[in-house]
């Protein structure tokens, strides 16, 4: 009998422990669970609180803000090309006296590798006066030297309105350069398969006009 009151003492010592281990167990779990919970919180508040920053800033506020840090973070030189076709320089110029030259500058220190990137700058055109208007056009008359192919066909997917404005940006451009070769090599790409008919009959047809001009 005493050996069955023993036996009993121990097997109840033993279920006692099991169960108050396992509450501790799962209490532990569920604060590790909570916490991880809550760093997954704060993250997403985070990021909520920058978009809404940025929901709050207009499109001149937000290139103005990634360019002040482009030196630290060099990934914000994607972010400025994506939302630089928005931009109004005027609207730019009056918020921040002098720093569209220090962003233009840029803009023409930098390659156009992507096609999205080169699209992107192609229609910045809102806002361009006087020497504004002569930095964009040495850097879209660039980029056309280059690789004249190419821009034609990164302009024919821009607005029209804003493909003819850069066209006499280019044609501006040009005008200081060998313009009547430069004549000749586009009237030749109007005879060219490589293009369709909108970019030989428009796009190439219109910069031969605006280089006539000069």
């Amino acid at each position: 009998m005493k050996k069955l009151y023993i036996f009993l003492m121990i097997f109840l010592a033993i279920v006692f422990y099991s169960t108050f281990k396992n509450i501790g167990y799962k209490t532990k779990e569920g604060a590790v669970r909570n916490s991880a919970n809550d760093i997954s919180a704060n993250k997403m508040q985070i990021r909520e609180s920058y978009d809404a920053e940025s929901k709050m800033e207009g499109i001149e506020e937000q290139i103005f803000r990634l360019f002040a840090d482009i030196h630290e973070k060099p990934d914000n030189k994607t972010l400025i090309l994506s939302i630089i076709k928005d931009i109004n320089w005027s609207t730019y110029e009056s918020l921040y006296s002098n720093a569209s030259f220090d962003l233009l500058n840029w803009l023409g220190s930098i390659s156009y590798e992507n096609e999205r990137d080169m699209i992107s700058i192609l229609q910045a055109v809102d806002g361009l006066d006087g020497a504004m208007a002569e930095e964009y056009a040495s850097i879209v008359g660039q980029i056309f030297l280059k690789d004249k192919n190419r821009f034609i066909k990164c302009l024919s997917k821009i607005p029209e309105t804003k493909m003819k404005t850069v066209n006499k940006f280019v044609a501006y451009y040009c005008s200081y350069k060998d313009i009547n070769q430069i004549r000749i090599e586009i009237q030749n790409m109007q005879n060219e398969d490589f293009f369709n008919d909108y970019e030989r009959e428009v796009i190439i047809y219109d910069l031969m006009e605006q280089l006539e001009n000069f």
